[in-house]
């Protein structure tokens, strides 16, 4: 199993001041060493097969949705001289008017040269894709998880047994997604997914990672060090009618990846599978054997290794008494901020600030406040 000391304190720790101190440029154009198989390109495949990596595209032009027909800055000027009066026309003449139109214009120009290049991304993640958008008949949206028994350390995969059309056994092995069901949300669908295709009921398990979801805003954890149940990643999928779609030409699947936990004595429970899933298999898997069953390019494999890789480093960092003196004073910090809040309010209650001032019988005749509404 690969060394999870990437996620190691100090680098959590220092990744913010990393952050500020990089530069916004992001020119490069290597492509990341991480393969996926659903990078773009700009002429369309004849079929993608879901797990086969390609090599990531090359630099190419991204078209944007909102895009707008390039003018030069000569014609800009025309255009705004033609429509602007003779007064306006005189007093853009001013040094300063003509300093902010240059300013503008390297502006727009280095807006267009970062809009042209590939936007960098981590090395766990595929190349950028074109801003798209698409119709409520032309994707799907599922969950899948990764199930992680921390008391061993295994990991739970499903096999099933194929046979092709002349009789020959295939072996697959994959991880428990599905489909969101309407007005299920996304982690409900995952731990719905993985209790019917595993039988074992999954709880969330929490990790330390990099992630761009807001922390609470009474959170005082600047280096977003404490474990979240976000997903590790979001893949997508492009698919075709004959393989489950609702419309003629097919979609995306987008499908949010998640990691889960079940305790040591967790008992399975049987006939929780669909029809067409009656002959999965579930297996306790050690994280080598784990990743043996699974293609090393293909998703999956990346998705489990990954999530190993990220609890481990949470338990490794759990025990670091560094952290868990952060964690303390965090919280400390955290409740006399609370607490300061608390007392501010009753502060104001005891200063007569919702002191009653009218009559009885007024007081009687107002309409009850709803208690969502603020006094």
């Amino acid at each position: 199993m690969a060394n999870a000391s990437r996620w190691s304190l100090t680098r959590l720790l220092s990744s913010d001041t990393q952050q500020r101190t990089r530069g916004n440029s992001n020119s490069s154009t290597s492509a990341p060493a991480h393969p996926q198989a659903n990078t773009r390109t700009q002429s369309a495949q004849p079929q993608r097969t879901p797990q086969t990596p390609q090599t990531p595209q090359s630099s190419e032009s991204h078209y944007s949705l909102h895009s707008h027909p390039r003018t030069s800055p000569q014609q800009t000027r025309s255009s705004q001289n033609h429509q602007a009066s003779p007064a306006q026309r005189s007093s853009r003449s001013t040094g300063s008017v003509a300093s902010n139109a240059s300013s503008g214009r390297v502006r727009a120009q280095a807006y267009r040269s970062r809009r042209d290049q590939p936007t960098e991304f981590s090395k766990m993640s595929s190349p950028a894709i074109p801003d798209s958008l698409f119709f409520a008949e032309d994707f799907m949206l599922g969950s899948g998880m990764v199930i992680i028994q921390p008391s061993t350390g295994k990991i739970v995969l499903l096999h099933e047994e194929e046979k092709d059309t002349q009789g020959r056994s295939h072996h697959r092995w994959f991880l428990p997604k599905g489909r969101k069901d309407i007005g299920e949300t996304l982690e409900q669908t995952a731990l719905r997914e993985a209790y019917e295709e595993s039988g074992y009921h999954a709880e969330f398990l929490p990790v330390i990672m990099p992630h761009n979801a807001p922390a609470p805003l009474t959170s005082l954890d600047h280096h977003r060090l404490r474990p979240v149940t976000e997903p590790i990643f979001v893949s997508m999928l492009e698919y075709g009618n004959h393989e489950g779609g609702r419309n003629r030409h097919g979609g995306e699947y987008f499908t949010f990846w998640y990691i889960g936990q079940v305790a040591e004595d967790a008992v399975p429970d049987h006939d929780t599978r669909m029809p067409d899933e009656e002959n999965y298999e579930t297996f306790f898997l050690d994280p080598d054997q784990a990743l043996g069953c699974l293609n090393p390019h293909s998703s999956y494999y990346h998705i489990v290794k990954t999530a190993y890789e990220l609890w481990r480093s949470t338990v490794q960092l759990q025990a670091d008494p560094d952290y868990a003196r952060y964690m303390v004073e965090t919280e400390r910090q955290e409740l006399l901020l609370a607490t300061e809040q608390l007392e501010g309010v009753v502060e104001g209650d005891e200063d007569g600030a919702w002191e009653d001032t009218d009559s009885p019988a007024e007081a009687a005749a107002r309409p009850p406040i709803s208690p969502y509404v603020s006094p």
